[in-house]
């Protein structure tokens, strides 16, 4: 990682993910990032496990009543802090693994669904990092 680290003369003060996203898939989509050091060891998660965050959530496309088909693609953003203790660790990521759970979604009394084969989600990731320069 290009980050600074403990010892450094800059911090990271403020780290925030955005996550851009379309889903036409008649289903939630649950993401969980871990991040990881060169050994592929896990540093830190996004969501942390049984801490009660929020979970990384891409809501389903709209789901017709009748046919359970997704008929529209659901556009959204979603904006994720990083705590003081992920940004104390950032420094060490050599990578980060992206892991996701597909859930149907309780609509209109019912959780069946049904897919087509050009049903499609996808994302866009970025981050923002405020920095903190100590000067002697």
């Amino acid at each position: 990682s290009a980050l600074p680290g403990e010892g450094d003369d800059m911090q990271i003060s403020e780290a925030t993910l955005r996550l851009d996203y379309f889903n036409r898939l008649p289903m939630t989509v649950r993401l969980f990032l871990d991040f990881l050091d060169e050994e592929d060891n896990l540093i830190t998660q996004v969501p942390l496990s049984q801490s009660g965050e929020q979970d990384i959530a891409l809501r389903s496309g709209l789901i017709d009543p009748g046919t359970r088909f997704a008929v529209a693609a659901t556009n959204d953003r979603l904006i994720i802090s990083l705590n003081s203790d992920q940004l104390k660790d950032l420094a060490k990521t050599a990578n980060i693994k992206l892991r996701g759970e597909l859930e149907t979604p309780f609509v209109d009394g019912s959780s069946e669904v049904r897919v087509r084969a050009d049903d499609y989600f996808g994302f866009k990731l970025f981050g923002k990092f405020k920095l903190i320069t100590t000067v002697d």
